[in-house]
């Protein structure tokens, strides 16, 4: 497992994420929602985080960019952000989003490798 904290920038805001392979799911906390970013009711999901158990009962799309490459990602909507060495963390992008934009994690460079990301094309027919 890796976790690497990175600076994002979701709408106007750069803030800083957590890419967690140890975490199935995505969350952000509501004072970084991007306007315009839709948010839905889902079936409540406790999540044991930072020594206490956490219910999220909304989920979002929001669009994001890492080092100016755009993607997009449906996290549990969250109050609190998350403290990780001593640093606000608003936003955690867990494993099913790094796999499904192919973000892989370096341990030993503690970095993110955005390969397959820079990759990605999209045509619109």
């Amino acid at each position: 497992m890796g976790r690497i904290v990175r600076k994002i920038t979701l709408g106007k805001k750069k803030v800083l994420a957590l890419f967690d392979t140890g975490a199935e799911r995505s969350y952000i906390t509501r004072g970084v929602l991007p306007a315009g970013a839709k948010c839905s009711r889902i079936e409540p999901v406790d999540v044991a985080m930072g020594g206490e158990v956490i219910r999220f009962a909304e989920r979002c799309l929001v669009n994001g960019e890492i080092d100016g490459l755009p993607f997009d990602f449906n996290p549990h909507l969250g109050e609190k952000p998350f403290m990780i060495d001593n640093k606000r963390v608003d936003v955690l992008i867990g494993a099913a989003m790094m796999e499904e934009w192919n973000i892989t994690i370096d341990p030993k460079n503690k970095s993110l490798n955005l390969s397959g990301l820079k990759k990605r094309s999209f045509v619109e027919l």
